[in-house]
């Protein structure tokens, strides 16, 4: 989400990786899984005041963002070359005081093949980084945009009334769309061992592309975080705010800015562990609850301030009406350049159900696949330097989440916000295969990104298979869809994503970059393909995550 000054860094370090952006938060993982290292990677944006001495950010900062066709010190150049191509367009450096002002772009043109449209992204904002002292850091950003988008795309932004994880529209000269994002944060540490940030933005948990427990794919939120480190322990604590844009009948679009929103909150824990030199455990739990239900206005529930992990869950299997979502990261450092990586989420457990008889007693064949065993896993592998090769990192990863999991009986409390899910954006009843490969040399920079996923989805919106995380889970819980229920359910859609694209590092201060690229997409069902391709090309600088796989 943004950057930080780290603590007594060197002026170069001073662009730091304290926010959501995968490809130029890659120099700094490339250093932080080594066997025996005491570094916690589970839970994201990192933390670059706990990272101080446990990585070396100076040597990371050098690596990465070295210009060796550079022929001129950065003091020889004019205030228009060093603001292009080296500096932070506004910069103050003093031992107490940082500011830094930086612009926000994505200029970006292309081409649909099948319908021979022009597709565009016309993003344009600021961003601002700030210490005071050594104990208190500021980040604030704000961009407008205006953007034609692929089909499939489309089809979703009218749905659904937002833009993958920015938020709601308006329309642009009737075939665009309009859309502003602004985050921002405040964090103060009062010790080493503590770390306070009141922000709004988004978070992420997990060593994986994907995240099963909270991804950061939809849109920005207000939350505080609070991380307590001591010895191979670093506690988590995150409080949030989201909201439902959708009607109890899971309806969405069309939205107007004026109108509120119902709200609802979330508490957050996750204890992380280097349980040894080469294993890390993350303990997941999540809350979330409705501000207000048919008979009062419940606000945020002072009971859920408790910061001891695993307290809620047990009132929730003492009938607790609210969503409880539990589970586990693993991480395995096979070497200090390959790790091996798991998540397991579990929303519902009803095992002493899984042999009950369904309630339609005509049904003998079937006794398994209960609706309220809501679950889901995450394996992957991610190689770093792969065959010796400086700065090529491989990845691949499987996702698989059973029918219903996030869903809820009552749907303003599914685990969404702003009409997208707060996990995987398939929502549930899919399998899903991600592969990476990243390459840097020099300024260049390749990245590959290819997804496969299969998914049951319901053919008509009368049904429910368990796909649509939106919808009541006792809208299938009764009659033959309470038991039986099978991963991939429902009309079996095949997608496959692929995306190409080669960057030239113009500035590392902001990450301003030149870009051309090739996406390909794929979606089959039973009786139809739809394929989608872009050629395209621009300029951007730093961002953070956006999602379109999907």
């Amino acid at each position: 989400m943004a950057t930080l000054v780290l603590p007594g860094s060197s002026t170069l370090a001073q662009t730091t990786f304290d926010y959501l952006g995968r490809v130029n938060n890659l120099p700094l993982e490339r250093n932080m899984h080594g066997v025996g290292a005491n570094v916690h990677t589970g839970f994201k944006p990192y933390l670059p005041e706990f990272l101080a001495g446990a990585v070396k950010t100076d040597s990371i900062a050098t690596a990465a963002y070295a210009f060796r066709s550079r022929k001129k010190s950065v003091d020889e150049r004019s205030w228009f070359g060093r603001k292009a191509r080296f500096q932070h367009l506004i910069e103050v450096d003093s031992a107490d005081f940082y500011l830094s002002i930086d612009p926000i772009l994505n200029v970006q043109i292309g081409s649909q093949r099948e319908t021979d449209s022009s597709l565009y992204i016309n993003t344009r904002g600021f961003a601002i980084h700030g210490r005071i002292g050594q104990r208190v850091f500021i980040y604030s950003d704000f961009r407008e945009n205006q953007a034609k988008f692929p089909d499939y795309m489309e089809a979703y932004i009218r749905s659904t009334g937002v833009v993958p994880g920015h938020g709601a529209t308006k329309d642009f000269k009737g075939s665009g769309f309009d859309y502003a994002m602004a985050s921002g944060y405040v964090s103060y540490m009062p010790s080493k061992y503590f770390h306070f940030r009141f922000g709004h933005g988004k978070n992420f948990i997990g060593d994986g592309y994907r995240s099963l427990l909270l991804s950061d794919g939809s849109f920005n939120y207000p939350f505080l975080r609070v991380t307590t480190q001591v010895w191979k322990i670093q506690y988590t604590n995150l409080f949030t705010s989201f909201q439902n844009i959708d009607d109890t009948q899971g309806s969405f679009a069309p939205h107007t800015y004026e109108g509120g929103y119902k709200k609802k909150f979330a508490s957050f824990h996750y204890l992380s562990w280097n349980a040894a030199p080469r294993l890390q455990v993350g303990f997941f739990e999540g809350i979330l609850w409705q501000s207000a239900d048919s008979s009062s206005r419940r606000g945020f529930d002072l009971n859920y301030l408790n910061p001891v992990i695993f307290y809620r869950p047990v009132e929730f299997s003492l009938g607790s009406p609210d969503n409880a979502i539990l589970g586990l990261n693993l991480k395995f450092k096979a070497t200090d350049k390959v790790i091996v990586y798991a998540q397991g989420v579990a929303d519902d457990i009803n095992l002493k159900r899984k042999d009950d008889l369904p309630l339609d007693t005509t049904v003998t064949t079937e006794r398994k696949g209960f609706i309220q065993n809501k679950l889901g896993y995450q394996l992957g592998v991610h190689g770093f330097d792969l065959f010796g090769i400086a700065n090529l990192d491989v990845q691949a990863e499987l996702n698989a989440v059973r029918p219903y999991t996030y869903a809820h009986k009552t749907p303003l409390q599914s685990y969404t916000h702003f009409a997208e899910p707060l996990a995987h954006p398939l929502g549930a009843n899919f399998r899903e295969w991600v592969f990476l490969a990243d390459y840097r040399k020099n300024n260049w920079m390749l990245n590959a990104r290819w997804v496969i996923a299969r998914t049951g989805r319901d053919s008509t919106s009368q049904q429910h298979y368990g796909s649509d995380i939106f919808k009541s889970d006792y809208d299938a819980q009764y009659g033959l869809l309470g038991f039986g229920n099978t991963l991939l359910q429902g009309q079996q859609v095949k997608i496959s994503n692929f995306r190409l694209q080669v960057n030239y590092l113009i500035n590392p201060s902001y990450q301003m970059n030149l870009f051309v690229g090739w996406m390909s997409r794929v979606a089959i069902t039973d009786d139809k393909s739809m394929t989608t391709s872009m050629l395209f090309f621009g300029l951007k600088t730093r961002l953070d995550n956006t999602y379109d796989d999907f």
